[in-house]
């Protein structure tokens, strides 16, 4: 999926105000009538389900546009709920604003949340800024990672802290073309289809998640029993040159657990320590831990890199 980026000025919407952090303010321009003509029949609930609906199937600039108008129209709706009086007179009805824009505190601080994300995403983090902060933020990751650079447009000499790199060893190690093509071709044939067998058998759901499940081998099974094409690629990896040079506990491996995921790029994933059953118990972190990924880079499919911490 596409990185978000800011839209042109055609399609940009208004700047918000400085009071609304997160507004709307409405043009004469023919274009921008029809669009929120369009967005208003709809509640701030349904606008706001519906750009996350885009957002996690966009693949193409001017549906992080849409994904922007929706958000951005939701966050700063006046729409009112009508309400009874209860004290048994004739009184008409009278308005009730909800608590934060039409939306309830929950749903208004969720869409919050989504919408600076795609403003720093697009490279707008000083506007994200103010909205943030309404909502209880005190900090956020660095824009490096919410707005990573294009690898094929980013020189050698371009991180600020190259020699510091330069004197510490990164705290993983990169093994492209690890799988043959005959193996990748084998795993994207399991799973790269969201309605492959492997997904459905286990109810796997996107948004809402559906619950974690992982599966764990003893090395001990592995060599007594094969474990077909899953036992081989786990022996690969413990006995790549590569890993063991960079991890030399590997031989001491016992167990190993393995789990796959299958989600758009929007949907991200949360930052975690790997740890023996979700670290019930007491933490047991694994001896290595590998990201292996079947999807071509080139595809529109593929999603954004993974950040590893020291």
């Amino acid at each position: 999926r596409p990185k978000a980026q800011a839209p042109t000025d055609a399609t940009r919407a208004p700047h918000a105000p400085p009071n609304l952090p997160f507004a709307v303010v409405l043009t004469n321009l023919l274009a921008g009538r029809l669009i929120m003509t369009e967005v208003e029949e709809r509640t701030p609930l349904e606008a706001v389900q519906k750009a996350r609906e885009i957002w996690l199937n966009a693949i193409k600039q001017s549906d992080l546009d849409e994904v922007e108008r929706l958000y951005r129209w939701a966050l700063s709706s006046k729409k009112n709920i009508e309400t009874d009086g209860n004290d048994g007179s004739e009184r008409p009805k009278k308005k009730a604003k909800q608590g934060h824009c039409g939306l309830d505190r929950s749903d208004y601080i969720n869409a919050s949340e989504k919408f600076a994300l795609l403003l720093c995403q697009s490279g707008r983090c000083k506007k994200a800024k103010k909205g943030l902060a309404s909502i209880g933020f005190t900090c956020r990751l660095a824009k490096r990672v919410l707005d990573y650079p294009d690898e094929s447009k980013e020189s050698d000499d371009s991180s600020p802290n190259k020699d510091r790199k330069q004197q510490q060893a990164p705290p993983c190690t990169i093994v492209d073309k690890f799988l043959s093509q005959a193996e990748l071709e084998r795993l994207q044939s399991v799973f790269e289809s969201t309605t492959a067998n492997y997904w459905t058998s286990h109810d796997y759901a996107v948004e809402p998640p559906s619950p974690y499940f992982s599966y764990v081998l003893s090395l001990e099974q592995i060599e007594t029993n094969g474990f077909g094409f899953i036992g081989e690629l786990i022996q690969k990896v413990l006995h790549c040159p590569q890993l063991a040079e960079k991890f030399p506990k590997l031989p001491n491996t016992r167990y190993v657990e393995m789990w796959a995921h299958n989600r758009p790029h929007a949907s991200g994933h949360q930052l975690h320590f790997d740890s023996d059953d979700e670290g019930r118990g007491g933490v047991r972190n694994p001896i290595i831990s590998t990201i292996l990924y079947i999807a071509d880079g080139d595809d529109d499919i593929a999603g954004g890199p993974s950040m590893v911490t020291n």
